[in-house]
């Protein structure tokens, strides 16, 4: 059949492309983030992706000295004096009765400090209440 149509057959292996390096070293970051932050069990790993993913993009990096967010967006996630909103941690409520319609968000408070860590010093906007610092996947800019 091949030689009444003047086919040749040729045979070779499937094109296997060079894998991506950086790809590959974030994916291995990823996982690492993953196992510190996933408890007893495994199968709930999608659950803490995003928290993951925000804390891989908060943190800063040593070649660049920014963080991911920043080289994206311009601007780090929150600057000294702005307002931002702290949620309501599992270890603040665990004495309280859970509700649905409880709120899960908590200030306005006023970011006094930066780490580079990825901590914020926050403080009531009065200067009365300074809670110890935060990390800053829990929290979100407040807009007055």
């Amino acid at each position: 059949m091949c030689a009444k149509f003047k086919v040749r057959r040729h045979f070779s292996t499937g094109y296997n492309p060079a894998a991506n390096g950086q790809a590959e070293a974030f994916n291995k970051v990823l996982c690492k983030l993953l196992k510190k932050v996933v408890s007893q069990n495994k199968r709930h790993w999608h659950e803490k992706l995003l928290e993951s993913l925000w804390a891989y993009r908060t943190t800063t990096r040593t070649p660049t000295g920014m963080t991911p967010y920043s080289l994206v967006y311009g601007e780090d996630r929150s600057n000294r004096g702005d307002l931002v909103l702290a949620v309501i941690r599992p270890m603040n409520i665990a004495h309280r009765m859970q509700r649905k319609f409880e709120p899960k968000w908590e200030g306005p408070y006023v970011v006094k400090d930066v780490y580079p860590s990825g901590a914020y010093r926050i403080i009531s906007p009065d200067s009365e209440y300074c809670p110890p610092p935060v990390n800053g996947k829990f929290l979100k800019r407040y807009y007055a």
